[in-house]
């Protein structure tokens, strides 16, 4: 009934990333204690230009090198996370831990890193293209100084966006959906243990996307790439539709009432505080 704390952490993580971005989604006079709010969490999101809060106002860094920033940060977090992981299989301090638990534990963190920054880097990318025009020519939103669809700096910065959009936004869902969908049938089977071969596979998906799946009900174990998903219109996707506050704010309204009715309808979550 009470479930574990880490989907509450999730839960959690996820609804601040989308209300942190709020503020940059929606073309919505907030209030200012709103805007605060929605600063600081944006830490949820590993937004590390939060961290100074109003000492970012008078930094000289332009979105051009926050977007390259934001984008080294994935490669970034990898590298640290191999390093670990190699650290740990050269060093064996502790011989508890055997090879076997520390590739679990890599692909645990792959999986929090991949809930934790997938937001953040997907609407920095979708930021790129938000731009609006000015006595004929466009200019991006988030820093006038680059000219849109013109400028050499915004093409290379565009490039740059495609190729991550294809790795991130795209190929984190997509590797975990075909995964999870190939062993959909044995992920939560109960006689495993009668086939080996079966058993194994159980094994290895709950080591590697454990996390994903085993707190969902049988039938809902994609819904956390639902939640992706959802996070992902709510933020960066309603970006592309305009800046029309009505229409951006009413598509958004459309966005939270159908997760609202999935959930209702398929309780997906195995604990029921969830």
């Amino acid at each position: 009934v009470i479930g574990r704390v880490l989907m509450k952490l999730k839960l959690f993580v996820g609804f601040a990333q989308c209300f942190s971005y709020f503020a940059v989604t929606f073309n919505i006079p907030w209030p200012p204690m709103v805007l605060d709010m929605m600063r600081f969490m944006e830490l949820t999101a590993l937004d590390f230009f939060a961290l100074f809060g109003d000492v970012a106002c008078t930094m000289t860094t332009r979105f051009p090198q926050k977007f390259i920033l934001h984008m080294a940060l994935v490669p970034g977090v990898l590298l640290v996370i191999f390093v670990a992981y190699t650290l740990a299989r050269v060093c064996r301090c502790n011989r508890k831990h055997t090879v076997e638990s520390a590739k679990t534990r890599v692909f645990t963190l792959l999986s929090t890193a991949a809930f934790t920054l997938y937001t953040g880097v997907a609407t920095r990318i979708f930021r790129l293209f938000k731009c609006r025009e000015i006595q004929g020519q466009w200019y991006l939103t988030e820093d006038y100084s680059v000219e849109c669809f013109s400028s050499t700096e915004w093409m290379s910065l565009a490039i740059l966006a495609g190729v991550c959009g294809l790795l991130y936004i795209v190929g984190i869902p997509l590797v975990q959906g075909i995964a999870l969908f190939r062993n959909r049938k044995v992920l939560h089977r109960k006689d495993c243990n009668d086939d080996v071969e079966s058993l194994r596979k159980q094994q290895k998906m709950e080591k590697q996307f454990g996390s994903i799946y085993m707190h969902y009900a049988d039938n809902c174990y994609y819904y956390d790439l639902v939640d992706l998903f959802r996070r992902l219109l709510l933020t960066g996707g309603l970006i592309m539709v305009g800046e029309d506050s009505i229409v951006q704010t009413f598509l958004g309204i459309l966005v939270c009432c159908g997760w609202l009715y999935l959930v209702v309808r398929n309780q997906p979550y195995r604990a029921r505080l969830d």
